[in-house]
């Protein structure tokens, strides 16, 4: 018998000779309104978990050599209410937010901190779940705010939108790629909204290396003062 795979009712018997009748009630209680936010089985007897309580308290729960040992970070220790939520309970999935929850945020983060600040899988999520034109205009919208500059100035930190643009160029085809990359080239200071150019550029096919040329150099035909040494070096012909 092991935790990963014991039956309720084995589950039952086991909790009634450790834990108080009282606490296994108030932690059935805590697993049915969805108190348990994490749960990981280290090993098939080893399970982990975070239960929120009065705080958030990391929860372990042990069968060894069949007997049972559970600890937590909540006062009470040992073989609480929480290491029965977490035995009895499952986290409950998070309902993935809107693109419009998402960018409000977003937003919210970089105009009170000048810092952007988001879960990277949740970004991704958004970005398989909504069309590339959507994601597309939320990047260059994120870009246009940053260029204006309505948000706090933080010495050595400029703001960027690279770790939302290149998580959102690896899903695009050829050509693609470089169009996208030329929107925000081209619209936007790129100086203010991109740090560097090596996180895209390595994402570039010889093809979309093709498409950019024929729109710098287009570029460099309606300004010939224009000259960006990296972009011109990286887009020579052979390199």
């Amino acid at each position: 018998m092991s935790l990963i795979n014991i039956n309720k009712k084995d589950l039952q018997k086991l909790m009634e000779e450790w834990f108080e009748a009282r606490v296994i009630q108030r932690g059935k209680d805590y697993a049915n309104k969805g108190h348990v936010l994490k749960k990981e089985y280290l090993n098939p007897n080893y399970l982990y978990g975070v239960v929120e309580g009065t705080e958030l308290y990391t929860t372990e729960v042990v069968l060894y050599e069949g007997k049972l040992y559970a600890r937590c970070t909540c006062p009470y220790g040992e073989f609480c209410k929480h290491a029965v939520a977490l035995l009895l309970g499952e986290p409950k999935k998070k309902k993935p937010a809107s693109l419009k929850e998402f960018r409000r945020r977003l937003i919210r983060e970089l105009k009170n901190t000048g810092f952007i600040e988001f879960d990277p899988e949740e970004w991704k999520e958004l970005i398989s779940s909504n069309s590339k034109e959507e994601i597309s205009s939320f990047i260059l919208e994120v870009a246009e705010y940053i260029v204006r500059g309505d948000h706090p100035y933080n010495e050595g930190y400029e703001p960027s939108v690279d770790e939302l643009a290149v998580p959102f160029i690896q899903t695009l085809h050829e050509v693609e790629r470089a169009e996208f990359f030329w929107k925000l080239y081209n619209t936007y200071d790129l100086r203010r909204c991109i740090s560097s150019y090596v996180p895209y550029f390595s994402l570039f096919s010889e093809k979309d290396r093709q498409v950019l040329r024929s729109f710098y150099s287009e570029l460099k035909k309606k300004d010939e003062e224009y000259e960006d040494p990296f972009m011109g070096v990286f887009l020579e012909e052979g390199t």
